[in-house]
């Protein structure tokens, strides 16, 4: 897996999710449950993608009350320090990328390479990186005084209309009167009951975007489910269950669907507190896998 940095933000949403006990998960939101935006109160920026997801566990599951995280640089300069010395960070990711030359193996900035010729552009490849770094929540800072009236005018970023994105990846959905939604391999088709038929909309959505992410694994695509046999199948149905699901969360974060958050996290957990070797192996494999999809579907 080359996403380290990326494998280490699963890794912490692995640990968080298995430190909740499965028949308390109820115990840990109130009635009112509302998926909190975690913010850099410095930067004045809303996390967002799977910084704002695993952020958001540490949040929606009681561990923190303040929605605010900074760096530790951050912190000191603002003038603040943490009460506790040895205060426990989160690990956030932060991607970008760089050029380099096919030939010399030069690197150079997106501004440098933006101002080559078109022909020079040729000789340099696109290379993408992932960066961590550790967040503290504000429950462990103290000497920096925030402005709470300005922290509410922090814009949260427009996203694109769920039915807009879904319309672009010209997947063929239909609705059909049963009680289970699925995707067919073989007639390349996502098949669920009609919205009126759901609990909330957020079901609904939650539910299409998980059988999305298996649509992905068409051979045509990313081509997860090319299986030459049922044995085959079954040996992987599980596998590509929690990619499906995973990628499912990842989607649910960007559109601000919040209302399958924990039925998602309680699939999970429930899958790490099985007796299998190297379950939170494959979890993790599972996650990348996910976020692979996510990527693709971002393409359109």
């Amino acid at each position: 897996m080359k996403l380290q940095g990326e494998n280490k933000i699963f890794q912490t949403i692995i640990e968080t999710i298995d430190k909740v006990n499965l028949k308390d998960y109820q115990n840990y939101i109130k009635d009112d449950f509302v998926f909190s935006n975690p913010i850099n109160p410095i930067s004045k920026t809303i996390y967002s993608g799977i910084n704002e997801f695993v952020l958001s566990l540490f949040l929606n599951f009681g561990f923190y009350k303040s929605p605010y995280f900074a760096t530790f640089n951050q912190i000191k300069k603002a003038g603040g320090t943490l009460k506790d010395a040895k205060g426990k960070g989160i690990d956030v990711c932060y991607y970008n990328y760089y050029y380099k030359h096919i030939e010399t193996g030069q690197k150079i900035k997106v501004a440098e390479f933006l101002k080559l010729s078109v022909e020079m552009k040729m000789k340099y490849k696109k290379k993408s990186f992932v960066n961590t770094f550790k967040v503290f929540n504000f429950d462990l800072v103290e000497g920096i005084e925030l402005n709470s009236e300005e922290l509410k005018n922090i814009d949260v970023k427009e996203i694109d209309d769920i039915e807009v994105f879904l319309k672009n990846t010209n997947a063929v959905i239909k609705e059909a009167y049963r009680n289970t939604a699925s995707y067919s391999p073989k007639n390349d088709i996502i098949t669920l009951p009609p919205l009126n038929s759901f609990k909330s909309t957020d079901s609904y959505y939650a539910t299409l975007l998980h059988e999305l992410i298996h649509w992905t694994g068409h051979s045509s695509r990313m081509n997860r489910l090319n299986f030459e046999n049922v044995h085959e199948f079954r040996e992987n149905y599980s596998f590509e269950e929690l990619i499906a699901e995973s990628g499912a969360i990842l989607l649910c974060s960007k559109f601000k669907i919040t209302g399958e958050f924990l039925n998602s996290c309680i699939y999970l957990k429930s899958f790490i507190s099985k007796e299998k070797t190297n379950n939170k192996l494959e979890l993790l494999k599972a996650f990348v896998n996910s976020k692979k999809a996510v990527n693709f579907l971002n393409k359109f």
